[in-house]
């Protein structure tokens, strides 16, 4: 994470992540070991605006990588409001 403070309280936050990631779906497992996030947040005092970007895919295949069965596309986007103490 990258932390910029250009003036007063203003507060600019960057970071990328790298996520691990299961579920299941129809019956048979996925995982994904490497799913990223990228995220922004803009803190002003206790005021807090966030946006976070997480992309990748599950490979649904039972854990068994010669036998990719389903593979869905698990992308998010959030943006949040809030207080940060």
């Amino acid at each position: 994470m990258i932390s910029i403070n250009p003036i007063d309280r203003l507060v600019i936050d960057l970071s990328y992540k790298i996520n691990a990631i299961g579920g299941w779906y129809n019956s048979e497992y996925g995982k994904n070991l490497f799913m990223n996030e990228i995220s922004m947040n803009l803190r002003y005092s206790i005021m807090l605006f966030s946006f976070q970007y997480n992309f990748g895919n599950i490979t649904y295949d039972n854990f068994e990588s010669s036998n990719p069965d389903h593979i869905v596309d698990v992308s998010t986007i959030r943006v949040m409001l809030g207080f940060k103490f």
